[in-house]
This record gives C-alpha cells, sequence and structure tokens, in this order.
C-alpha cells in the first residue's frame, strides 16, 4: 500500500511538472512546432482561416508576418518557422488555383536545400 501511495504521488508530480512548462513544444491544438508566442499566435491565426474557409488572399498578411519573425531566427527555430509559413503559402496558392506561384515556392524550397549542407557536415 505504501508504495502504491509513493507511485500515484510521483505520477501526480509528473503531471503538474509538465504543466508548468513554460514553453510548450507543439502549438495547441494543431502540433505544429512551437517557434514564439508571436510566431505561434500567426499559426493558429492560418488555421482559424482554414476552418472558416477564407478566401486564400487573407493569408497573405498572416504568411508575411510569419516570414519576418522567422528571417530574426536561427537554427531549427528557423527552419521549422519558414517551412511553416512556406507550407500556408504553398497550400493556400493551391486553393486558389495558382499553380505557377506553387511553383515558384516549390523552387525556392529545393534550390535552399540543395545548398544546405546535410546537419553531419556541421560536426
Amino acid at each position: 500500500m505504501k508504495h502504491l501511495v509513493t507511485l500515484v504521488a510521483l505520477v501526480t508530480l509528473l503531471a503538474l511538472s509538465q504543466g508548468c512548462r513554460r514553453h510548450a513544444s507543439t502549438v495547441a491544438p494543431y502540433g505544429w512546432p512551437s517557434i514564439n508566442p508571436a510566431f505561434d499566435s500567426l499559426t493558429v491565426a492560418a488555421e482559424d482561416l482554414y476552418f472558416i474557409a477564407a478566401d486564400p488572399d487573407s493569408l497573405q498578411s498572416i504568411v508575411d508576418s510569419m516570414r519576418k519573425i522567422a528571417s530574426g531566427l536561427k537554427g531549427e527555430k528557423a527552419i521549422d518557422a519558414r517551412a511553416c509559413a512556406d507550407y500556408w503559402l504553398t497550400y493556400w496558392n493551391m486553393i486558389a488555383g495558382r499553380s505557377g506561384e506553387v511553383k515558384k515556392i516549390v523552387d525556392s524550397v529545393l534550390n535552399v536545400h540543395r545548398n544546405t549542407p546535410p546537419p553531419h557536415n556541421y560536426m
């Protein structure tokens, strides 16, 4: 019985400590990687536009803000932020039937990928 009480107390403490983390690792409830509070709020706004089937052009200012924030980041956060912004821009251009714009974005992403050495080259 003593071990059961200790186990329950430990599990409760662990659960509470998870709720006290300063920054979430993902943007709830959507699962995007958490970048920073400003970027995360833009991610939620983009998702909300998706769910109300908004006009594709309404996303442009959100993506512009995402890219501005991404340009000031470094490392994995910058990569995640650019990927999120490019995803939304590509998705909404596909919805709007702008295949030329989609091709430009995909070519740009592929060009960056081709010119970036694999992570193991940084060691």
